[in-house]
């Protein structure tokens, strides 16, 4: 009923395991092969973003992904991803929640948490991209607001044949297939073409909690 193009629930046809979630089924990763691809390319090409999912982690490390959009490679390599939401960080040990994005310049910032990501523990990741800069929230608490990228978002070439959004995975175009796998499971994914404020997120944080644990807490 508003301007906001809601991409929810389009991959709840086909999960990948029917395993423990939060509401329903949802999808079950296993660190190593598996994710979820969207094929529809153009209307995911959007100028700002929120990005948002409910995420159990069973272990973090380098570069696990939740979902991201985009040809180029996770690790921000020389075709980076036109955003994605998972874990960023140097090495295998270091798992760090966080928000990467690259604006229409090519700039790509990765807006993340300074701490290792929480395992074993269901986390609302909310990443939003507006017309200054990134914002990555953990349960509707800002994590990292200091994150300036001004302009509108990378708009990734669509006639590339490989499907462009992805989740529990992210498209490595170096290797020509898909790596940084998420190990554990993601529900309730979905992707607006505005950028949610704290207020927002928040509302949304406990709109969602509330269906999924007793008095929303």
């Amino acid at each position: 009923p508003s301007d906001l193009e809601l991409y929810a629930g389009i991959f709840g046809a086909q999960p990948i395991i029917n395993s423990t979630c939060l509401f329903g089924t949802c999808g079950w990763f296993d660190g190593n092969s598996k994710e979820l691809l969207e094929a529809t390319h153009s209307r995911f090409d959007l100028d700002s973003v929120t990005v948002n999912a409910w995420v159990y982690s069973r272990n973090f490390g380098k570069e696990r992904t939740v979902t991201a959009f985009g040809t180029g490679d996770a690790t921000a390599g020389a075709n980076p991803p036109d955003w994605r939401l998972g874990m960023v960080g140097n090495t295998e040990n270091e798992g760090r929640g966080g928000f990467q994005a690259t604006n229409s310049a090519g700039t790509i910032l990765a807006c993340k948490s300074p701490n290792n990501f929480t395992s074993n523990s269901w986390i609302m990741m909310t990443g939003v991209k507006n017309a200054t800069g990134l914002y990555y929230y953990e349960n509707a608490v800002l994590i990292n607001g200091t994150c300036p990228l001004t302009g509108v978002l990378q708009k990734s070439n669509i006639q590339f044949s490989a499907p462009l959004l992805s989740v529990g995975a992210s498209w490595q175009a170096s290797i020509g297939g898909y790596s940084s796998f998420w190990n554990g499971s993601i529900d309730e994914v979905l992707v607006l073409n505005t950028p949610l404020n704290s207020s927002d997120v928040l509302t949304l944080y406990n709109n969602q909690s509330k269906k999924f644990y007793p008095r929303g807490e």
